[in-house]
């Protein structure tokens, strides 16, 4: 009964080294993917060739940076165009203050009233 107890105690202390050996794998995978993630957001590129984001398990993270990536620049073209727009409204209202003083101004002639 010693024996097969020792034996019990052998293996259980194999398992536990196995298990603390694994956790670690499992902790410095996960930190190196971690730092991958923060150098590719950092980055700024998405979906390089032989980038390892390709396989990546977390992508819908990745789909979620690339929508606010996305977002962003749609309103900063939004941004662009309207202050184009209101450029070209300035522009065509000095341009008609401009016309208007070259324009001599004609009256109309008054309407006879009507009693």
């Amino acid at each position: 009964a010693q024996q097969q107890g020792n034996h019990y105690s052998d293996e259980r202390k194999h398992f536990q080294q196995e298990i603390d050996y694994l956790r670690t794998q499992m902790q410095q995978q996960q930190e190196r993917h971690r730092r991958e993630l923060e150098e590719f957001r950092l980055s700024g590129s998405r979906g390089y060739v032989g980038s390892p984001f390709g396989v990546s398990p977390h992508t819908e993270r990745i789909e979620t940076t690339e929508t606010t990536e996305e977002r962003l620049k749609r309103e900063l073209e939004e941004e662009k165009r309207k202050s184009a727009g209101l450029e070209d409204q300035m522009r065509r209202e000095s341009l008609g203050k401009e016309t208007k003083k070259e324009e001599p101004i004609e009256e109309t002639p008054s309407l006879p009233e009507i009693i």
